[in-house]
C-alpha cells in the first residue's frame, strides 16, 4: 500500500509540471517517515526505500505516459507561406 501510495504522489507531482511539487512531495514523505518512526520506535528503512521507488516510478510512469499520447498524435503540417 505504501508503494501504490506514493507512486499516485509521484504521478500526480509529475502532472502538475513543477520541480517544486515534486521536491516537496518527496520531502514530505520523508518527514513522514522521520515523524513515523520517532513515535513509534523501530521501523524498517526498507519502507522508505519502497516509497521512494514508487514515488520515482510513478514520474516515470507519468513521463512515459506523456511520451506514449505525445507519439499517437498526428504529426502538424508546416506549410510554407
Amino acid at each position: 500500500m505504501i508503494f501504490l501510495t506514493s507512486m499516485a504522489i509521484g504521478f500526480a507531482a509529475g502532472l502538475m509540471r513543477s520541480v517544486t511539487a515534486a521536491l516537496a512531495a518527496a520531502l514530505l514523505i520523508v518527514a513522514a517517515y522521520g515523524g513515523a518512526s520517532m513515535l513509534s520506535g523501530l521501523i524498517a528503512v526498507r519502507w522508505l526505500v519502497y516509497a521512494i521507488l514508487g514515488f520515482n516510478l510513478g514520474i516515470l510512469l507519468m513521463v512515459l505516459g506523456l511520451l506514449a499520447i505525445d507519439s499517437l498524435r498526428p504529426a502538424e503540417k508546416h506549410w510554407d507561406a
